[in-house]
């Protein structure tokens, strides 16, 4: 309790501006796993539905997500469904969160059910990328999707626990997993390249993005994507790399910052003539961002994100990494 109840407090710039609104806490606060780097995720139920926003108010970071009153009491996602189950309402006069975070708990085991099996599904496809990807020697593009592949894996495990994953945790959570599923944690640890993290790799990665995100910003990105390395999101992320930095939490700090590199990366639409690429997970085409005439990122920049492992490395790697999907697909 001792964790929520400063969390409240902050709360009062988003309840004196959304005043007709229902609104909770989700996220790592809820769960009280937050670090003092760590945003607040408030969620507005608003009357209709708008795009989510990072915003520093009061001197706090906060994410801000819009769902309408149907979203929250029904919705589709089975992940958003698991975040409302441990959803704490702080505002909630017209009962509606209150009603949604009940049906939600009760329906919680399914939710995370169904969660893990569509990230594994993901995982399987991201993987087959980076095999064919490493089989055509485009090493960069190979090295990107098996991260995807390995960071979906990583969320379907925790989920198959009924637990709600956490970006900037995920490490520690796959981590606390290992005494019972030591060759998930392994797989995870390869597919991610973790015996790469240290202080100097934390930081060349957080470079990596800004310059990525500031090449995005000039190709104007549709509303609601990735942001320049100037707006709110960066300066959280920055927030928490230093945070992690002087915990010596090295592993944890480039785990979370080869997440936000898949998410940034895959926030990029397509703009290749003739081909199409739509649905959940499946993303841009990335062997036109990281290779051939025209690529978004140069070898340097690749260097800094570290997309650098060898053919032998990833290939390894994507063998064990097939055999925990297989293994954890067999339980839910």
């Amino acid at each position: 309790m001792a964790k929520w109840i400063p969390a409240v407090q902050s709360l009062r710039p988003v309840l004196d501006m959304y005043l007709d609104s229902s609104v909770a806490v989700v996220g790592c606060h809820s769960g009280d796993l937050a670090r003092a780097s760590c945003e607040l995720d408030i969620l507005v139920v608003s009357r209709e539905a708008r795009p989510s926003a990072s915003v520093k108010l009061g001197g706090t970071h906060m994410d801000l997500i819009f769902v309408t009153e149907k979203d929250v009491l029904k919705p589709r996602d089975p992940e958003n469904a698991v975040a409302i189950a441990s959803a704490r309402p702080v505002r909630d006069a017209s009962m509606v969160l209150s009603t949604a975070t009940s049906a939600a708990a009760a329906l919680l085991s399914d939710s995370c059910k169904k969660s893990s099996r569509r990230r594994l599904a993901s995982s399987l496809k991201s993987l087959g990328r980076a095999r064919e990807a490493s089989a055509k020697g485009r090493s960069a593009e190979a090295d990107f999707w098996l991260l995807a592949a390995s960071y979906d894996f990583a969320v379907a495990t925790v989920y198959s626990r009924d637990a709600m994953p956490s970006p900037s945790h995920l490490f520690s959570q796959m981590k606390g997993m290992s005494s019972t599923s030591a060759e998930a944690f392994e797989a995870f640890f390869r597919g991610t390249g973790l015996l790469n993290a240290s202080r100097a790799t934390c930081a060349s990665r957080l470079d990596g993005i800004g310059v990525l995100r500031d090449l995005m910003t000039h190709r104007r990105p549709l509303q609601g994507q990735v942001q320049s390395p100037g707006d709110e999101s960066f300066q959280i992320m920055k927030g928490k790399v230093t945070e992690l930095g002087t915990r010596m939490e090295h592993a944890e700090c480039f785990s979370f910052l080869g997440l936000e590199l898949v998410t940034s990366l895959l926030s990029i639409p397509s703009t290749e003539k003739g081909r199409k690429r739509s649905g959940a997970g499946l993303g841009p085409d990335v062997g036109s961002l990281v290779s051939g005439e025209g690529r978004l990122l140069g070898e340097m920049v690749e260097t800094d994100l570290g997309l650098t492992r060898d053919k032998e490395t990833v290939q390894s790697a994507a063998s064990l990494l097939e055999k925990q999907i297989s293994s954890l697909a067999k339980t839910v």
